[in-house]
Formats: structure tokens, sequence, C-alpha cells
């Protein structure tokens, strides 16, 4: 009875409870947003797009954060398509041969596949292998990203077509520049993407 009543007394009082702080995590809202060959609106607890080929989270990492958590949802695909990101400052995508990253993926089939790649394309976070729409989910942690050192990353991520191909992924990387960023960018290698995307920053 004693606790029901204490948490009857909580429901009861004018104090909002803070959930994302019982979690560690603060929702992020971005300062501005920009949508590439498509649309985008900043909504109360996400940035949705529509039949963009690349959407921009603009300051959204601060000293406030040292870590992030970004989910991400991509609903469908106009084209077989590669979804990446990219870190971003002053309102300029880092796409030089910075990102490196290793781990592992599995696609139709079954198949397992340890990977190695360092190039602008290894900061693809799931890869279409035939077939779209894509339908694609998954969560991005960013270590340091807004600190002057190298950032390190890890992603889980999975995704499948109505042709029945799916890709799951799980990697470590880093972004070898030691450049302060503010803002990040998701990208389709082909065709347009339609979403949600969600940053939230980790609490001490």
């Amino acid at each position: 009875m004693g606790r029901a009543r204490d948490i009857a007394n909580v429901l009861s009082s004018s104090t909002n409870i803070a959930l994302d702080s019982e979690l560690g995590l603060s929702l992020i809202t971005p300062t501005s947003i920009t949508a590439t060959g498509g649309s985008g609106s900043i909504l109360t607890n996400a940035v949705s797009f529509t039949s963009a080929s690349a959407i921009s989270l603009n300051g959204c990492f601060s000293s406030t954060y040292e870590n992030y958590r970004v989910m991400f949802q991509v609903s469908g695909t106009s084209a077989n398509s590669n979804i990446s990101f990219r870190m971003r400052s002053s309102g300029t995508d880092e796409s030089g041969n910075n990102y490196a990253y290793s781990g592992i993926k599995t696609a139709a089939g079954g198949s397992v596949v340890l990977d190695a790649i360092v190039g602008t394309s290894s900061n693809k976070l799931v890869e279409n292998y035939s077939g779209y729409p894509y339908h694609i989910s998954g969560a991005l942690e960013l270590f340091n990203p807004f600190n002057t050192v190298t950032t390190k990353y890890t992603f889980n991520s999975y995704g499948n077509n109505t042709a029945g191909a799916y890709s799951g992924f799980t990697y470590y990387g880093a972004h070898s520049q030691t450049i302060s960023y503010n803002s990040i960018t998701f990208l389709a290698s082909s065709g347009t993407m339609t979403g949600v995307v969600r940053v939230y920053g980790y609490r001490d």
C-alpha cells in the first residue's frame, strides 16, 4: 500500500516526470534541418523527411553532452540504395576518406561476412542488395562528436524489402579527423528515402 500511495502522490503532483533522466537520455531538437531533393520538418519529438536524397540535422551536438544516440527509421526508398551518414560542421558534410569501420553483416540467405573497409563508403548504415522499397531501422552511437578528438561510433541496423532481401549490420568505427562536429547528414546512394530520425544526448 505504501508504494501504491507514493506512486499516486507522484502522478497527482504538478511536477513533470523526467523519464529521459531515468533512462539517461535527453531528446535533442536540431536548430534547423536541410532536406535535399525532398522535404523535411522538425516535429515535437523527431525529424521527419519525405522523398529526400539526404537529410541534415544541424546544431544537434554541443558541449552539453559528450555522447549521443541517433535512432533512425526509413519507411521506404525509391531505388536500390545504401544508407550512409556523414559528420557535418558549419553547414558542410565531411566526405573525405576519413571513415573506417569493421564489423559483421548478414545478407539474404543467412550468409555472414566479416567486413573491414576504409573509405568514403565505409560509413554506410545498411546495404541494399536488391529490390525496393527498403525499410530500415537502426541505432547509431556517437562518442565525442563535438569535442576536438577522434569521433568513435558504433551502429546496429536492419533492413528488408518487399522482395524478401534483408541485411543486418553490427559495426564499430571511427572518424580520424580531430574536428568538432555539431551536425550529421544521412544520405541515400541513389534515389530518395522517407523516414524519421531522433537524436538523444547521454546524460552524465
